[in-house]
């Protein structure tokens, strides 16, 4: 498949709803390193004004994907493994992101992320890492001018649209329990498959949702362990919770992500630490 790298427009508008702000801060003979910020505006935040844990999740792999990508040349890369841990519940924005490629091999590359609160004196928000397969595209790697710089765009004159109808999820179907994503243009990649960060967004709210089902009262994901299996292409994306166990500091819940248009196959899988708040 011949990714859309030629298009300034395709695959770009999670990254537009989020209001990311990257640019490149590669220092001179140093690893890659991708510096900036996402404001924490209502489209990030759920019914209870909390800042989702699958937007941080997401913007973690945004920046590291980019990072990884670069170091990667003239190859690109694919997440395939994605680690994420949540450091606080509240959140004041913007929200700070750094993202630092610690390893380049033959097949894979391995890039640290940080997100901090500028709001908040600097507070430590997630700390995580992406691992990241390398391949040659079709037609090669996006011609990204160097440094690099991802720069946001005007918000519409009526503000971000809320998390729910961006990412299009719905509760509780098709099955009791799941989590529905419906695959629009708007949640693809420039591959034209399911975009990472929204498949991040799905699972956090897979296992909060399954958590709320099974436990009652309100849960927030924190240590993320997502595992991107293969492409998620025709949609409806849907993901499936289920509580493994009670600990001291929460829960755990496995979701699985399925692509129910490409004979219900699975594209993800996660092990997901829950928290109230």
């Amino acid at each position: 498949m011949r990714p859309a790298f030629d298009d300034p427009d395709a695959g770009r508008a999670v990254a537009r709803h989020l209001g990311i702000d990257l640019h490149e801060t590669t220092g001179a003979g140093g690893p890659i390193r991708i510096t900036g910020h996402c404001p924490a505006h209502d489209g990030t935040r759920d019914v209870h004004g909390v800042v989702h844990s699958g937007i941080l999740t997401a913007v973690a792999d945004i920046a590291a994907g980019i990072a990884s990508g670069l170091a990667s040349l003239p190859r690109w890369i694919v997440s395939t493994d994605l680690l994420v841990a949540r450091l606080r519940t509240h959140v004041v924005g913007p929200i700070g992101i750094d993202a630092e490629v610690l390893r380049v091999g033959r097949t894979a590359a391995v890039t640290r992320v940080r997100a901090v609160d500028h709001g908040a004196d600097g507070a430590p928000l997630a700390t995580g890492s992406l691992t990241a397969s390398l391949l040659v595209p079709e037609g090669g790697p996006p011609d990204h001018p160097r440094p690099f710089r991802l720069a946001p765009i005007d918000p519409p004159a009526d503000g971000p649209r809320s998390l729910d109808g961006f990412f299009r999820l719905t509760r509780d179907g098709p099955a009791p329990g799941d989590v529905r994503l419906d695959l629009v243009d708007d949640l693809r990649n420039p591959w034209g498959i399911l975009h990472g960060g929204a498949t991040a967004v799905l699972v956090a709210e897979t296992a909060e949702h399954a958590a709320r089902r099974r436990l009652g009262g309100r849960w927030y994901s924190g240590d993320t362990v997502l595992h991107f299996l293969r492409p998620a292409r025709s949609g409806p994306v849907v993901g499936t919770g289920r509580v493994l166990g009670e600990r001291p500091d929460g829960a755990v819940v496995a979701v699985t992500v399925r692509d129910a248009g490409a004979g219900d196959r699975a594209v993800a899988e996660a092990i997901v630490t829950v928290r109230r708040p």
